[in-house]
């Protein structure tokens, strides 16, 4: 790709992770670890949107009718057509939980 050409929009991201360590007994020990991922998002709906460029601007509705060498497709235009989508993974917040055993 040159240099500028990417159209896509700024991603903005952030993860956290705390972890604690529960006393050990018998010379094992336990810690626990909670991981948020794109916290940003946690914070605020509106903040840490992953955006995925739409590239379908017209849906095939139709044939018209007659044969195959004389039918034309017919296409619909969405007004209301977004150049990008949220609808994804990316930008909704997630947690994961975890407990490890030291022995």
């Amino acid at each position: 790709m040159a240099r500028n050409s990417c159209r896509g929009p700024w991603v903005q991201s952030a993860n956290a992770s705390l972890r604690q360590s529960l006393p050990a007994a018998w010379g094992h020990g336990v810690s626990l670890e909670v991981e948020v991922f794109n916290v940003l998002n946690l914070i605020d709906k509106s903040w840490g949107l992953y955006r995925v460029p739409r590239t379908v601007l017209f849906q095939h509705v139709r044939q018209t009718p007659g044969s195959a060498s004389t039918s034309q497709p017919v296409f619909r235009f969405d007004e209301n057509w977004a150049p990008y989508s949220t609808d994804n993974t990316e930008s909704a917040y997630q947690i994961q939980l975890a407990v490890r055993y030291r022995f």
